[in-house]
């Protein structure tokens, strides 16, 4: 606990100091209040609140970034703990923000189109979509922990994460708006409770596999096995 306290606490810096954390702030006015105040109900879309709980990517390319590459290998200590530390601290601030957003985003919607009850998302859908949120959080962080081992600096990990989440954004969108007839129809069909159940639950074990695998990887590194290690091209 006392590595994941630690690395909490640097996530302030790791975001870019006090401008990281206003642009942070920035953002989170931005998706939270202005595009769902704009939108108003028109908000509750289920592809809307699914890309919302689903968001740990767009905020975790710099922390993980960070984390993971500025040391430039020479780590020392219990270099296990270490790790453990920094996954969870990028993880549960991935996970974190997204919730954060989407809460902003449904007080903003509710406060505005107030008729005397609040009109929310149906609890089943927001809970599986939150869970394929936190496997993707976990997902991005052992991605990127894994690219870090590579002779790569911060700038070129975290463009790396942002690059590819945008991509898979773009095919998402791309196949739920202009794909095949029966394609478009599959796809609407998840965005219902039992629908993101399927979704969530046989993407979370996928990411949750995957995930695995690459840390089992990282963890033989050298890098996290030899205190002082550094890469020769470090």
């Amino acid at each position: 606990m006392r590595d994941v306290w630690r690395e909490w606490r640097l996530v302030p810096g790791r975001l870019g100091g006090i401008p990281g954390v206003f642009l942070l702030l920035g953002f989170l006015g931005a998706l939270g209040y202005m595009l769902p105040s704009s939108m108003g109900y028109g908000f509750l879309d289920p592809h809307l609140i699914a890309m919302y709980a689903c968001s740990p990517p767009f905020f975790l390319s710099s922390v993980v970034a960070a984390s993971f590459s500025e040391e430039g290998g020479k780590l020392a200590g219990k270099l296990a703990g270490k790790l453990a530390g920094k996954m969870v601290a990028c993880v549960v601030y991935g996970w974190l923000a997204s919730i954060v957003l989407l809460a902003m985003a449904l007080t903003t919607v509710n406060v505005k189109e107030w008729h005397g009850a609040a009109v929310l998302p149906e609890t089943g859908f927001l809970m599986w979509c939150l869970l394929l949120g936190l496997s993707l959080a976990l997902f991005t962080t052992a991605l990127g922990v894994m690219l870090s081992l590579g002779n790569r600096d911060e700038q070129s990990v975290k463009r790396a994460l942002r690059s590819g989440f945008f991509w898979a954004l773009v095919g998402v969108v791309i196949l739920a708006r202009y794909g095949l007839l029966e394609w478009r129809e599959a796809f609407t069909s998840l965005l219902t409770a039992e629908g993101m159940a399927r979704l969530s639950g046989a993407g979370s074990v996928a990411l949750l596999v995957v995930s695995a695998v690459i840390l089992r990887t990282v963890a033989a590194h050298p890098r996290w096995q030899h205190p002082g290690w550094q890469h020769p091209g470090w």
